[in-house]
Parts: C-alpha cells; sequence; structure tokens
C-alpha cells in the first residue's frame, strides 16, 4: 500500500496499492501487458517487470470488495507513446493520490509522472475524463499542461478541481496550489480559476 487511504461513509476504506506486471514489446515497439498464465520462462530476458499502480477497496472486515488496476487503463490509453529519452516507453506513472467524490461516484487519481489526473467513474471503471498533456507517436513530452508532477487532487463542495502543484516542468519555478473549473465536455480540459504561489515571504529566513 502506498500514499493515500479514505475512509468511506459505508465505513470501507479505499486505499492506493501496487502489484508487479510484465511487459514485453508489442507491434511497432509499443508495450504490451502480458497476462500470468501466458509467461514462458524461455522469454523472460524479452520481459520488463514493473511496478504499476492499484485501488482497492476493503470492507469493515477487512475483505476485498472492489478493484481496479491502473495496467488495465494503461493498454487503451496514449501512454504507450511516453517515452523516455532513451527511445523506449516509460511505464512508470507514479499515481501518488486520490479523492473519492461519493455523491458523484467518481475518483480522481493523481498520476505524477505524466502530469495527469484520470477521472473514473465507480463501480464500472470507466474512463470520464483525463485532464493533461496527451501523448502522439515520435514526439515528446511537452509540459505544457495547468499543472506539473501533482500531488494531493481533491474536489470542492462546489466541484472545482483542486491540487498541489509541484510546477518542476521548467527549473526555477515555485510550487503552487491551484484550483480549475472541470470542463462539461468529455474531452474538454480544465480551466485555472485561481492560484497560489507557495514563496518563502521572509528572504533572510531562508539564506539563513
Amino acid at each position: 500500500y502506498h500514499h493515500e487511504f479514505t475512509r468511506l461513509n459505508n465505513g470501507h476504506y479505499l486505499i492506493m496499492g501496487n502489484e508487479y506486471t510484465w511487459w514485453k514489446a508489442g507491434i511497432n515497439g509499443e508495450m504490451e501487458l502480458v497476462p500470468k498464465n501466458k509467461l514462458e520462462k524461455d522469454s523472460f530476458r524479452n520481459y520488463r517487470r514493473v511496478q504499476i499502480g492499484t485501488m482497492i477497496e476493503y470492507d469493515e472486515k477487512g475483505c476485498a470488495v472492489w478493484s481496479w488496476h491502473l495496467s488495465e487503463y494503461f493498454k487503451g490509453s496514449d501512454l504507450f507513446f511516453h517515452i523516455r529519452h532513451n527511445g523506449t516507453p516509460d511505464i512508470a506513472i507514479h499515481d501518488n493520490s486520490f479523492y473519492f467524490d461519493e455523491k458523484e461516484k467518481v475518483i480522481y487519481l493523481s498520476l505524477r509522472n505524466i502530469s495527469r489526473i484520470i477521472k473514473v467513474k465507480y463501480p464500472e471503471c470507466t474512463i470520464l475524463n483525463e485532464y493533461g498533456e496527451k501523448f502522439a507517436p515520435g514526439i515528446p513530452e511537452k509540459f505544457s499542461g495547468l499543472f506539473c508532477r501533482q500531488h494531493g487532487c481533491m474536489v470542492s463542495e462546489k466541484g472545482y478541481l483542486c491540487l498541489y502543484n509541484n510546477n518542476m516542468c521548467k527549473p526555477g519555478n515555485l510550487p503552487k496550489l491551484i484550483m480549475m473549473r472541470q470542463p462539461e465536455d468529455k474531452n474538454g480540459q480544465p480551466e485555472k480559476v485561481w492560484e497560489y504561489e507557495c514563496t518563502i515571504e521572509d528572504k533572510k529566513l531562508k539564506d539563513q
């Protein structure tokens, strides 16, 4: 388990976890998820063992009653095109926080390494929207979104999406707290309505 868990109104607990998955190079160099029952011992040298996130709901007795695997999201998304500088796919998307809107039955999950928030319908696990940069074949990451390497996503009572923007994509940037209005269109992106730059007000104290 890692980063965050929350107690739901029904007494259950929703937590973030990790699992190890196996991937191999597929068509056009894309990474292909290998089911555990399809692993071939003689081909292990061609596989990559990758830690990737899960979400699990436990009831009050500690029994798992619901789960969702980020590997399922990865398979059908644009993440195949998130490429490292050496040209290999980057699967380490690093989920680091979530917020469960119990009224709307929606989970907001923060994926730090790709500067993205995904909006997931609960319990169906349907992707409702993806906030952040999208990737395309042969095009490096642009760092063009409203936030970069974020933490701590949540939704206000009025439906605004709020998060701590580490703002690490450009050297010298200070972190910010930002509030965004969510789009009505499924393919739309949020609109920033407020931000606060996290400065150190007493420079003398900083220098000490």
